[in-house]
């Protein structure tokens, strides 16, 4: 019996590791405990965002929450997606408050995202009586936020970001 507490306890875990003084850059990141942190994938479905709207004289922030509407969820979603065939998303966002800077704020959206490579991303708006629109074609996708920015007549900006939480 003591000489299976002895192997056992002979197992601890001190000591150095020799090598040939080759370190292979893994990509791996650890904690401060060592234990590797595997990189968290976000959640597309769910649309958290923030719709700033802008004016000469006014600056004021639209809280955007929503879902993605899928064939599954919504009854419109082949049309949508006949209109937008470039989406790889498309969603269902409520918008608040009901007024910004003097002007009326529409309190439901469709959005459509098309996300490319390199960072890329292009935004779509969806009317009942234009389809699907460009409103960026420039927005940016870092893997986790959706950043786009764009005009309304001339006498109305918007900058948006959309920050997708990370899947549990």
């Amino acid at each position: 019996m003591f000489s299976i507490l002895l192997v056992l306890g002979g197992c601890g875990g001190s000591g150095t590791i020799k090598t040939d003084g080759v370190i292979e850059e893994t990509g791996i990141e650890t904690n401060d405990t060592g234990e590797i942190q595997t990189p968290k994938e976000a959640d597309l479905s769910v649309w958290i965002g923030e719709r700033v709207f802008i004016t000469d004289d006014c600056e004021e922030p639209a809280i955007e929450e929503g879902h993605e509407l899928t064939a599954e969820n919504w009854d419109g979603y082949e049309e949508a997606h006949d209109e937008c065939p470039n989406c790889d998303r498309i969603y269902y966002v409520a918008v608040s408050p009901e007024t910004l800077c003097g002007y009326p704020v529409t309190q439901v959206r469709y959005r459509g995202v098309d996300f490319m490579e390199n960072d890329e991303a292009i935004v779509y708006d969806f009317s009942e009586w234009s389809g699907a629109s460009i409103i960026d074609p420039n927005a940016t996708f870092d893997g986790s936020t959706l950043s786009y920015e764009y005009e309304y007549s001339g006498s109305l900006a918007f900058t948006g970001t959309v920050n997708y939480p990370e899947i549990e």
